[in-house]
């Protein structure tokens, strides 16, 4: 211990140098390789000797390492390996270790190979890093506003212009879903927990009915004050409650069992630094994987909105083939890694799969070119269909004779949008799959604690932690939680969302043959009951084919992966879903991820069904 105290304060002044040195290693690695082998046989007393000779070099030449260009520096790396080696062959002690000790030599080359693969490694992720699309910093402009304005207004208006009819709720509501469905979204919305939504009071439901138009109509408090009055609120939840069997409902209070709306006054939240690193590393890191591991290639397509980037299994394939290419598209908060596993599996047959990434998402290789989008960032539905189907357009043009669609969550809610709109410019689409999809077919609100909690994070911990149990842990892990699911970035995506181009969307829906897979265990992308559900697929797919995925999450392109690519192929290429089971190692190392599929319970077609558009269909419903 005190030898090594006296080495660290007389080489202290140097410390500067070899940090540098260690910044500069790719330019700098003859050198150090030589360091590496030599001094795993040199000792401690060798090893020091070696840092004075390369601390003497650094001295004698005046380079600074951070400043000089790269050939100065290879340059000096060189005539320093050189008198490394001098240095090595005149030390006859070291010299009889090294020939003495072959395993010592050994770990010396085992060290250089280790170097150098940390150096490559290094460049690569260097290079996927400046790429990558920083993190959001604030709220979007727009979406700021609204949120001010929805805490900051008062919550009552001189009523509308056009007072509701007696006995209408649905324009003002979820008018896609049903009256029970929309009393469980009011009472999931406003977190009630010690009643169920059967016993709630006129006036929680009146609550509900106006945070309801609030998150619909929130630009209309931002425009004038003739917005809903408490008459008219109450007058819309006693229709809600008559078609939901509740007439005569005439109880008062219970408003202290609503939780207070919190969350737009602590969002966005910042997860830690390390965090927000590790994510940027980590995705990062899969790049090289992607290219130099499976051979993809990284490339860009010209957009209306930018560069998009796009990972292409085949893009050298030219002209018809005889599997049609697939676009699999990724959902929201993540890019296009989250897919690339399935999209692996679907490539074994030779089929070409193109990954698109949205753009201006967190740590995404598509960033919107400010000029294009009128200095915004890319973010309405609108936009992001514009792009995708320049992406058709160019595989298309590659030679392709028909294209089909992948999308996964929110990817699923624009792929169903993407099939009509290349219908309607011509471009030739053969088959849809849908995992998991977002928009009119999930509930919004389905659990009240959950609400509770997004209002009312710290708190929450507060009244259910356990007597015994200190709050400031759970505390810190919901702020690491909260950074990552309320982001800046991911509160600019869905948030910024209006209603009327997701969840409200009328355009959503497909004649195309479509495979549908979800899990069943979903929590995030909650599907609506099941009755309602069959009526709204039906309406929207005429010509659907779906399923359960036994025991799946939200992710069911990771978590239940070799079921999901078997489905697939063999409904893409056969139009079933009984997939033969294959031996292959990929297959037996994703095993775990092999589970069973159960069909939906969806309407039964008749023939009036069978004659109707899905355009009839969608307003009839």
């Amino acid at each position: 211990l005190a030898q090594a105290k006296h080495l660290a304060h007389r080489f202290e002044p140097s410390f500067g140098a070899m940090s540098r040195l260690a910044d500069a290693v790719p330019a700098l690695f003859p050198a150090l390789a030589s360091l590496a082998i030599i001094s795993s046989v040199a000792g401690t007393g060798g090893t020091v000797a070696l840092v004075r000779a390369i601390l003497a070099r650094l001295r004698k030449a005046a380079v600074d390492i951070g400043e000089a260009s790269p050939n100065v520096v290879r340059s000096l790396s060189r005539r320093l390996s050189r008198e490394l080696i001098a240095f090595a062959s005149e030390d006859e002690h070291w010299a009889r270790r090294a020939f003495l000790q072959p395993r010592r030599l050994a770990g010396g080359v085992l060290a250089l190979v280790l170097l150098r693969l940390c150096a490559r490694a290094r460049g690569a992720l260097v290079a996927s890093l400046s790429l990558m699309k920083p993190p959001d910093e604030e709220l979007d402009e727009d979406l700021k506003e609204r949120l001010l304005t929805s805490v900051q207004r008062p919550p009552w208006g001189a009523g509308l212009p056009q007072a509701p009819l007696s006995g209408i709720w649905r324009p003002y509501l979820f008018s896609l879903k049903e009256a029970h469905e929309n009393l469980s979204e009011i009472h999931a919305m406003l977190g009630i927990t010690a009643r169920p939504k059967e016993k709630m009071t006129m006036e929680q439901i009146t609550e509900g009915v106006r945070r309801v138009i609030l998150f619909k109509y929130v630009q209309l408090l931002q425009v004038t004050d003739l917005y809903w009055s408490q008459e008219q609120a109450e007058s819309i939840a006693r229709a809600l409650a008559d078609d939901c069997g509740l007439g005569g409902n005439d109880e008062r209070g219970g408003l202290e069992e609503c939780v207070t709306q919190g969350l737009p006054t602590f969002v966005p939240c910042k997860a830690p630094a390390w965090l927000q690193l590790s994510q940027r590393v980590s995705i990062a890191a899969l790049r090289p994987i992607f290219l130099h591991l499976w051979g993809w290639t990284s490339r860009y397509i010209e957009t209306p909105c930018g560069m998009m980037h796009v990972y292409d299994s085949m893009p050298e394939a030219k002209g018809a083939t005889a599997l049609p290419p697939l676009l699999v598209q990724h959902g929201m908060f993540v890019t296009g890694w989250s897919m690339a596993l399935l999209a692996r599996l679907l490539t074994r047959s030779g089929r070409r799969v193109i990954l698109p990434d949205y753009f201006d998402f967190d740590n995404s290789l598509s960033i919107s070119d400010p000029s294009l989008t009128g200095g915004r960032p890319a973010r309405r539905v609108a936009d992001r269909l514009q792009c995708l189907v320049a992406v058709v357009q160019d595989i298309l043009g590659s030679g392709a004779a028909e294209v089909d669609l992948v999308g996964h969550s929110f990817g699923g809610y624009m792929v169903a949008r993407l099939a009509s709109q290349c219908d309607r410019l011509g471009l030739p689409v053969r088959k849809v799959v849908l995992l998991g999809p977002g928009g009119p077919v999930i509930d919004l609100s389905h659990n009240p604690s959950v609400s509770r909690f997004l209002n009312d994070p710290m708190g929450e911990i507060e009244a259910n932690k356990p007597r015994w149990l200190p709050a400031a842990p759970l505390k810190a892990v919901a702020r690491s939680a909260l950074g990552v699911l309320l982001s800046p970035n991911n509160c600019n995506t869905l948030l910024g969302l209006q209603y009327s181009e997701y969840l409200g969307s009328r355009d959503f829906g497909s004649k195309h043959p479509t495979l549908l897979l979800w899990g069943d265990k979903d929590e995030v992308a909650k599907p609506r009951k099941a009755e309602p559900l069959g009526r709204c697929l039906k309406a929207c797919f005429p010509h659907i084919d779906a399923y359960w995925v036994k025991g799946g999450g939200h992710n069911i392109q990771i978590d239940s992966v070799l079921t999901v690519a078997r489905a697939m192929e063999a409904w893409l290429d056969h139009g079933g879903c009984d997939a033969e089971s294959t031996s292959s190692l990929a297959d037996m190392l994703l095993l775990p991820t092999r589970t069973e599929l159960r069909g939906m319970e969806l309407p039964a077609d008749n023939a009036e069904e069978q004659s109707t558009s899905p355009e009839v269909l969608r307003s009839r419903l």
